[in-house]
């Protein structure tokens, strides 16, 4: 198994080149277990998507691939790839899927439905009285897994509803898992885990945050639900590239609404405008969920 995982980082490095066939790719992984070098010859350099002239060189970066998934997975760190059981439905439907991901904990997308929240790293008192309220009693009668991006704001305020409940919920990070961003996470890793949830990244344990990794996780954030939560969204925000990602991939977007005077929600009311849904209270968010819930049985793992 850790030479599978290592074949994949190895592809994950060289993904972009133009000859690289996403779909072929996933096919092959799916299909087959890569636990030697010689079926790696036999596939991956047959077809193409490795050059025979750096043959020597590849096979030196998966052994040492190899030796860093052993330490990973020392270290408390579990592995999920392309065709494995407990790989998310959700992700397949992405046009640039994760074909590896890594995480500390549970692997609470299969216990529970996702609902994702996210919003702006300086909330109004209204959001935060609206969430410590009307989200809190939302996540405490629903059974379901919150994912969000751990940032301080409405990101940090939902995950922090749910270890004060003792629910689970999922941190998607921009970074390895070694590397946790943002820090202050790292105080509450322990939490996270004993409620079930988790802290999840797609990345090199060992990466450390960088700018353009943010809007790269988000369509996972997106992706990983069965409706994504606007908190408070500025017009030029993440939270509306994350909200755009999933409007792509047809996920409910859901927005608290707020004045429009107040450019903080300028956002939020844009995406109202053109079709989101407003909720109003804990009321709404568990009809609507419970609709998403019946309407698309794919992504419920209850059944």
């Amino acid at each position: 198994m850790d030479s599978h995982i290592a074949l994949i980082r190895l592809l994950e490095k060289i993904k972009t080149n133009s000859f690289m066939q996403m779909d072929l790719i996933c096919s092959l992984l799916e299909t087959n277990q890569f636990e030697t070098w010689s079926q790696i010859e036999e596939v991956f350099f047959t077809q193409g998507f490795f050059d025979h002239a750096n043959k020597d060189n590849l096979r030196i970066q998966w052994i040492r691939e190899i030796e860093k998934v052993s330490a990973d997975k020392d270290s408390g760190i579990n592995f999920v790839c392309w065709g494995d059981t407990n790989y998310p439905v959700a992700f397949q439907k992405l046009i640039n899927p994760p074909l590896l991901f890594s995480y500390i904990g549970k692997n609470c997308w299969q216990n529970n439905p996702c609902f994702s929240v996210v919003g702006s790293r300086e909330p109004h008192s209204y959001t935060s009285a609206w969430m410590k309220t009307e989200l809190r009693s939302f996540i405490k009668e629903s059974n379901l897994t919150v994912v969000s991006g751990g940032a301080r704001g409405v990101d940090f305020m939902a995950h922090s509803l749910c270890l004060d409940l003792g629910k689970p919920t999922l941190v998607m990070l921009p970074s390895g898992l070694k590397q946790i961003y943002p820090p202050p996470l790292k105080n509450y890793l322990k939490a996270i885990v004993d409620a079930g949830g988790c802290v999840l990244s797609e990345y090199d344990s060992n990466l450390e945050v960088r700018k353009h990794l943010f809007q790269h996780r988000n369509r996972l954030i997106a992706a990983m639900n069965h409706a994504l939560l606007i908190g408070e969204a500025k017009l030029q925000s993440g939270t509306m590239m994350t909200a755009h990602l999933a409007l792509e991939i047809g996920r409910p977007v859901w927005v608290v609404p707020g004045h429009p005077l107040m450019s903080s929600f300028a956002g939020s009311l844009e995406l109202i405008m053109y079709g989101a849904q407003i909720v109003r209270n804990a009321e709404d968010l568990k009809l609507f969920f419970e609709c998403e819930l019946y309407t698309n049985p794919l992504f419920n793992p209850q059944n």
